[in-house]
Order: C-alpha cells, then structure tokens, then sequence
C-alpha cells in the first residue's frame, strides 16, 4: 500500500504537468506561451523619456554589454530549476529582427557572445561574467550604423550569496567595468535605453536622472522566455505594467537593515520590527528622501 500510496502521490501532485494525452510534459508550447506572459506582465517600465519607447519600425539598434547574452533566467541554488531551453535579451530582439520590426548591429552583438562564450567555458556563471571594454573600432562603426543604443546589465542571485553592497561591487552597484561601459555609451549615442536582467534590488540612481539616458526596463530574471517578452516590449507588442513590489531606494545605506546585514556570516540581527520595505520609507521622517522608486511604481 506504501508503494500505491508513493506512485500515487507522484502521478497527479501538482507540480506534475500534463498534456492533453495525460502523458508528462515540460517545455511544451504552451508552458513557454505561459512564461512569455508572466515574464511580460511582471516587467516594470521605470522610465521613459521623450517617448524614447517602444521602438519604432525599422529602428536600427546596437546593443552594448554582455548582458545580452549572459543571460540569467532565475535563481541559483534551490532556486533553479532545469529548462529545455533560455531565450536572452539578444535572442528576443533577433527574433524582433526576423520580423522586420529592427536592424541590430551585428558586429557588436557577436563580439559579446563570442567574449561570453569563452568566460563560460572558462568557468564563468550565468550573471558572473567580466564587462568586456568595448573595442573603439567597433565603437566608430556602431556610431555611423544608428544614434540609438541598449545597454544591458544582469545580475546572479543565489542563496548563500548575499549582496556585496560597496561601491563598484558589480552586484547592487555597477562594477568598474560597467561603469566605464554606461559612460561610453551615453557619452557617444543620442539615444539610450537601460534594461535590466536583475532578481533583486539593484541602484537604479545612475540613470533615474540622467538626461543622457531616456528610457530603462526593469525585466528581472524572466525565465525561459525573458528575452522574448523584453523585446516585445521594446518593440510595442505589449504594453507594460508591471509595478515595483519593492522600494528601490537611492543607495545601499538608505535601507535599515544594511547596519548589521554584514556584521556575521551566520546570522543578521532582526531589528526592523514592522517597519519594513515600504513601511520604513513612508513612515520613518526623512526616509523618504532616500527613495529612487517608490513600491508600487512602473510606467506603461
């Protein structure tokens, strides 16, 4: 009866999914049609000046950082799970490109995957790997192609691994690296657009005032088919309205639990009480002068 009972609970728990024939199924079309949407619905567009997006037809666009194709589609640890297949940011907007909606410099873009595909072999994660500089040659020719660029920025998160939290960390800051990357480009093209491949809060200050940079999206870790519903969204196939479930404060320091988070390895103090996240930020005097976005913000 044990064995009835054990092979029982496997075959219908519910995490057990099922095509129409009833046999077990993963990766089917209509499970990457669901991630498309929930991805989509969960992005937060945190700004968009000049009406910078969605793309027009035939935008011709270079992509800058190796986010776009060092893609991470959730979390490490207990939280990852094994897919049949990723879709990255760069992946979404070829797909856009198949379709006539864009033009992508492709010499660009082939130039961080193939640095992203090393750094993988040499035993880089996904959301781990080095901004690679940007080459002034292909720089030159990126300028002549469009005035119009994305920069791309992803980050890893895993249990165990908790947030660096100082300055150029490449975690809740910008590294060097991206840093230098950020400054080139918006120094260089008319038009930037910021979109963020992110599980957690990250500083969003750099840009939230930047006149040199006009739009950013927030596309978090959207799984399988991330890349697809970022793209959609740059190019209008969907709007966006996603909202912030979170307050994304001005630096690290604005949030009351960094002045113990890193005082072990082992434990963190609890001493929020009920003020947490956005309780803090609207009930504690002057703590709302430290918010960049607020919780519940997103643009559509």
């Amino acid at each position: 009866m044990q064995t009835v009972r054990k092979w029982q609970r496997i075959k219908y728990m519910p995490a057990t999914a099922l095509g129409s024939d009833e046999r077990r199924v993963t990766g089917n079309r209509e499970h990457a049609d669901l991630a498309r949407r929930a991805a989509r619905e969960g992005m937060v567009l945190l700004k968009n000046a000049r009406c910078t997006l969605p793309f027009d037809n035939g935008t011709k666009l270079a992509v800058f950082g190796k986010a776009q194709a060092d893609y991470v589609k959730g979390g490490g640890g207990s939280g990852d799970t094994k897919v049949a297949y990723e879709r990255s940011l760069l992946s979404g907007l070829q797909e856009k490109e198949s379709e006539s909606r864009l033009t992508l410099f492709a010499p660009q873009s082939a130039y961080y995957t193939a640095d992203v595909t090393e750094q993988y072999l040499n035993g880089c994660s996904p959301g781990k790997t080095v901004e690679p500089p940007i080459p002034d040659t292909l720089l030159e020719q990126a300028k002549t192609f469009t005035d119009t660029a994305l920069i791309t920025i992803s980050r890893y998160s895993c249990e165990g691994s908790d947030r660096v939290a100082t300055p150029f960390d490449g975690d809740f800051y910008l590294s060097h690296e991206e840093t230098l990357m950020v400054e080139t480009v918006q120094t260089n093209f008319m038009h930037v657009i910021v979109v963020l491949n992110v599980g957690g809060i990250v500083d969003t200050s750099w840009f939230r005032d930047n006149n040199q940079i006009s739009a950013a999206l927030l596309a978090w870790q959207g799984g399988i088919e991330g890349g697809s519903a970022a793209a959609g969204i740059l190019c209008g196939d969907e709007c966006p309205s996603g909202r912030l479930n979170d307050t994304f404060a001005l630096n690290f320091e604005s949030y009351p639990s960094s002045l113990d988070f890193h005082k072990s390895d082992n434990f963190v103090e609890y001493q929020d009480d009920i003020y947490v996240g956005y309780r803090y930020f609207e009930t504690i005097p002057s703590a709302a002068q430290t918010v960049c976005y607020p919780f519940g913000y997103g643009l559509s």
